[in-house]
């Protein structure tokens, strides 16, 4: 073999070698790239769960994820409060949400728990199997949100309530009620069914609610029920700061205030 086919068998060789390390090196260099260009936007794309506090919930932060579902108010549209507070005699009741729409007035009650719930609307306590093992007995909130929405309904005097118990959580599959909604079906709960209310309707229910407002903070509601409790189990009206004293009625005792007849407050019992 003449030295000039060793020299371009051996430069082929050479040539292809390079070929070949180009291609590696360019795989390697475009494999990075992707991952670099997969990895960018999960830094640039803004966090969801800031945007939707669904994604991080406890106490308020189930609340905040409901009123992130529900939406603002939209005049002719939608109503939106959240927060309610307003006084049905001494006492202050907060609501945690009430939409007015074309379908009615929806009362809803948020509840952010982990675990299992089970119960009945008949059942006065619902067991919650937490997810460390314990296991507590609840409020049923059917009953809890049904007080609420009656409240509503004297206020409202003729409007469609719509009483719904919104579990934050989505783990309400095993309770069979229709005042039962998980949150991933809360939007299509509140814009399904006939439309029972003008945009006028609409207006005025909202209007009578605003007006009614207290506008209280949690603390500052939580804060009433103390003083309220605290009057009866010291005999004091929590209406004027008179005296309670008991009464006979036509069928039972009861407590009434001492300034009657300038102050009706009367309580059937002071537990």
């Amino acid at each position: 073999m003449s030295i000039l086919k060793i020299i371009l068998i051996v430069t082929a060789a050479i040539l292809c070698a390079g070929a070949l390390i180009a291609t590696i090196v360019y795989c390697v260099l475009r494999s990075a790239r992707k991952n670099r260009a997969n990895e960018s936007p999960k830094r640039n794309i803004p966090d969801e769960r800031k945007e939707n506090p669904a994604a991080n919930l406890a106490g308020k932060e189930g609340e905040q994820a409901v009123q992130w579902c529900i939406g603002k108010t939209v005049v002719g549209k939608q109503y939106v409060f959240n927060n309610y507070t307003f006084f049905a005699g001494v006492y202050s009741n907060e609501i945690d949400h009430i939409v007015v729409n074309k379908h009615g007035v929806f009362v809803l009650e948020t509840k952010t728990l982990g675990g299992t719930v089970t119960g009945t609307e008949e059942d006065e306590f619902w067991q919650h199997d937490k997810t460390n093992g314990q296991t507590e007995m609840l409020t049923n909130p059917i009953k809890q949100n049904a007080t609420h929405a009656e409240i509503v309904g004297k206020l409202l005097d003729g409007a469609p309530i719509i009483p719904l118990v919104v579990f934050v959580k989505n783990n309400c599959p095993q309770i069979n009620s229709d005042k039962i909604v998980p949150l991933s079906d809360l939007s299509r709960k509140l814009n399904y069914g006939n439309d029972l209310l003008d945009s006028a309707q609409m207006a005025q229910f909202a209007k009578i609610l605003e007006e009614n407002d207290a506008h209280l903070t949690t603390e500052q509601h939580l804060a009433n029920i103390r003083r309220v409790n605290d009057c009866l189990k010291n005999g004091i009206c929590p209406a004027c700061g008179g005296k309670l004293v008991l009464r006979q009625g036509k069928t039972d005792d009861y407590y009434g205030c001492s300034n009657y007849p300038k102050c009706t407050f009367t309580r059937k019992n002071l537990d």
